[in-house]
């Protein structure tokens, strides 16, 4: 359990996060876990930290191919009105309205989704 702030906090160090950013990374990249299939190794590389967004760069073990995950939020973290996450785009591809109210009530802050990124995502500079 102690792997989870660890990783966090280099995936916010290596992007360049505000302070508020790392609650984002994290919803981020148990968002990440969530989408890609289950027991799959991710090696994760931050991208970009944005006002509205969080980018994450990755790949699945043994896959030369380069995937990317960009968290998008209703408001800056410092806005009113608080800061949402309000979609998620994978490879091009945007989830649904029905797989992203899932992802926010039922898996995004659980201690299933934080084991998880534990267990499967590993952070790259």
């Amino acid at each position: 359990m102690k792997r989870i702030p660890l990783c966090l906090g280099l995936v916010c160090m290596l992007a360049g996060c505000l302070p508020g950013d790392a609650v984002r990374v994290s919803e981020c990249m148990a968002s990440l876990a969530a989408v890609e299939p289950d027991g799959q190794h991710l090696d994760v590389t931050p991208n970009a930290t944005e006002i509205d967004r969080v980018s994450l760069d990755y790949r699945r073990l043994g896959d030369d191919d380069n995937h990317w995950i960009v968290c998008k939020y209703d408001s800056p973290w410092w806005g009113f009105g608080g800061s949402e996450l309000a979609g998620v785009v994978v490879d091009g591809t945007a989830l649904g309205p029905g797989r992203l109210t899932f992802l926010k009530t039922h898996w995004i802050g659980t201690s299933g989704a934080a084991q998880d990124v534990a267990a499967r995502l590993t952070a790259q500079g």
